[in-house]
């Protein structure tokens, strides 16, 4: 987790999660910066990165992906939508690594 987008971009950059929970309502560095910067870096253009946001508008969730996001989720959610959202990306994205169970709390 992180506090603030200038410390999700440093975080991501250090290590390399095999996917990107990202609000686009960041302090210092909103989502769509953040999204738009991991994307044109070599280093971290291959994380998978899922928007959970309260940004509901079309014109948001389209700017999201054409930045490069994988996929767009809309506050409020149910967690078995968000899981199954996660699955899917990491089937994608990883398609050798065995699935492995992800812990999840309401």
């Amino acid at each position: 987790m992180a506090s603030d987008g200038a410390e999700t971009v440093d975080l991501v950059r250090r290590h390399a999660p095999d996917l990107l929970i990202l609000d686009l309502r960041l302090p210092r560095l909103d989502g769509f910066a953040i999204c738009e910067a991991l994307k044109a870096d070599p280093a971290t253009r291959a994380i998978p990165i899922l928007v959970l946001s309260g940004l509901s508008d079309l014109a948001d969730k389209v700017r999201a992906l054409e930045l490069g996001a994988d996929d767009y989720l809309t506050k409020p959610f149910q967690v078995p939508e968000l899981h199954a959202r996660i699955h899917s990306i990491l089937r994608r994205t990883s398609p050798l690594r065995p699935s492995a169970a992800l812990p999840i709390s309401d």
